[in-house]
């Protein structure tokens, strides 16, 4: 009976001992947990301290002055103000234009040809852009590279062909007489070598060399519209020399 009340209190003993060292590893483990827990919200910020407020962004662009009619294909003009802005300690002008779309129908189509001019305060800024080439009402809808993603215009764009019939048939034949000349240069261009002059040698005199063409002698090429009725503003200045008013 002594034996057994020995082994009894052993036991007993032994497990209180093993309840203990439990407890103690319970313990020292959700100190661990709860001093890593600290670590990570002390090393990792929260969203809200790195959004950037909203005075860092520039100031979002006003819209002043918006066309309520464009012609297909043609370019177009809009003022406002805050198109540009600077940076800290910067003296440059930064355009926030990224992208124009005219939106119709839940269709959007990119303006092309886009260019913006600063004024820096002393006039408003502009905005140019080429017109889409389906006529239609159409919303104005720009894309800036800072702060605000999105700017709508208020007032919608009546994109609409005006010109007459006569401008239109005009038009036309130009593009043809332009289209026939490029195609005689080219078949110019495909003249056999041996019915072409031969380049004059530079070390070797010019009157050993009866028919060669000297460099710089030779005819400029004639600008696309050279005899022709001269085109529309859209076509540059260079491309209308020799034309027909």
């Amino acid at each position: 009976m002594d034996v057994l009340s020995r082994k009894e209190i052993f036991m007993n003993n032994f497990k209180l001992f093993g309840i203990i060292v439990i407890g103690f590893v319970v313990i020292i483990g959700n100190i661990n947990v709860s001093e890593a827990g600290g670590r990570g919200r002390k090393y990792v910020p929260d969203a809200a301290i790195i959004e950037r407020p909203q005075s860092e962004f520039p100031p979002t662009p006003v819209l002043t002055h918006v066309p309520d009619k464009a012609v297909p294909e043609e370019m177009i003009s809009i003022r406002g103000k805050n198109f540009f802005y600077q940076k800290d300690s910067d003296q440059f002008y930064y355009s926030n234009i990224k992208e124009v779309f005219f939106v119709k129908d839940g269709i959007e189509t990119k303006a092309e040809e886009l260019t913006s001019v600063s004024y820096r305060g002393k006039l408003e800024d502009k905005l140019t852009f080429e017109a889409p080439q389906e006529s239609g009402l159409y919303s104005l809808k720009i894309i800036l590279k800072e702060g605000d993603p999105v700017v709508w215009a208020k007032s919608l764009i009546a994109v609409v062909d005006t010109r007459s019939e006569e401008e239109l048939v005009r038009q036309k034949a130009i593009e043809e007489a332009v289209k026939q000349r490029q195609q005689e240069e080219e078949e110019e261009q495909r003249v056999p070598a041996e019915q072409q002059a031969p380049r004059c040698n530079p070390n070797v005199p010019t009157y050993s060399q009866r028919g060669c063409i000297e460099e710089g002698s030779e005819e400029h090429k004639r600008s696309p519209y050279d005899g022709l009725p001269c085109p529309g503003e859209e076509v540059p200045s260079y491309s209308k020399i020799g034309c027909i008013p």
